[in-house]
């Protein structure tokens, strides 16, 4: 039987956080070890789940500063690749599995797949199969492989990167199951995104189509749509600058975490 280490990541989030690790320990068959990474969020999640930290349940690593979700899931498989467990199972801090989930996760890896992702509700209730940090079992062999996601990216594009475009160049092609369904519930999205975030999202989409693509895909498309975006929103101006800072340092392929920006 494989053995099966549960990350989560959190940044500010511990009403659903809560309920994301609750769920991890009301599977049918629980993780061999559940591991909370706290990037660096005003309330530690070392005290919102306190009673479960001190029974042993839960084990939270605190990170200093926030990195981002691309330098915390790197922090994360970092810690996982030490643990000697088998298999890797990825979440973020508002994804709710159903009790069945790691059980169909790991029969389906064990049918031969490499990594497997569940399928996701969204909030309006439509159901999405989009490679993210929703879930997905990795089996070790292939983080092995792969390395760890790109902390430069910061925020945005770091888990197509990793999870579409670089376990297909090693021959892993993208796998979801529609066996199970988890519930996506969008604490902090919900709210929307700040103006810095244009910055990264423009950045790393330049970055990635021509730095790492090589000028395949709809990069223009994706420019236009982001810059439109940008227009409707109430701090329009400087939603614009910062997407215009982020094509340049897209296209100069300057990377990295932006104090100025967050």
């Amino acid at each position: 039987m494989r053995s099966v280490q549960a990350l989560v990541l959190t940044h500010n989030s511990p009403s659903t956080l809560r309920r994301t690790v609750e769920a991890l320990l009301a599977q049918e068959r629980r993780p061999d070890a559940v591991v909370v990474v706290d990037n660096a969020g005003r309330v530690p999640a070392a005290v919102t789940l306190a009673e479960l930290v001190a029974d042993g349940a839960v084990r939270v690593l605190r990170c200093e500063d926030n990195t981002g979700p691309a330098g915390g899931w790197a922090t994360a498989l970092g810690h996982f690749l030490q643990s000697g467990l088998d298999a890797a199972w990825l979440l973020d801090d508002d994804i709710v599995a159903p009790p069945r989930t790691l059980t169909v996760l790991l029969e389906e890896l064990d049918a031969g797949w490499s990594y497997v992702l569940p399928s996701v509700r969204q909030p309006s209730g439509a159901v999405t199969t989009y490679p993210a940090w929703h879930g997905v079992l990795l089996d070790r062999q292939i983080v092995e492989r792969a390395g760890l996601p790109r902390a430069d990216f910061f925020w945005w594009s770091e888990d197509t990167e990793y999870l579409m475009w670089r376990m297909a160049k090693l021959g892993h092609p993208l796998h979801v199951t529609d066996r199970v369904v988890v519930d996506h519930l969008k604490g902090r999205g919900a709210r929307g995104n700040p103006p810095w975030a244009y910055y990264y999202e423009m950045r790393n989409s330049v970055y990635s189509h021509l730095w790492l693509l090589h000028g395949r895909g709809r990069w223009p498309r994706k420019v236009a749509g982001l810059t439109a975006r940008a227009l409707l929103e109430q701090r329009r101006w400087a939603c614009l600058r910062l997407s215009a800072l982020g094509a340049a340092d897209g296209l100069l392929g300057r990377l990295g975490k932006r104090e100025e920006f967050v």
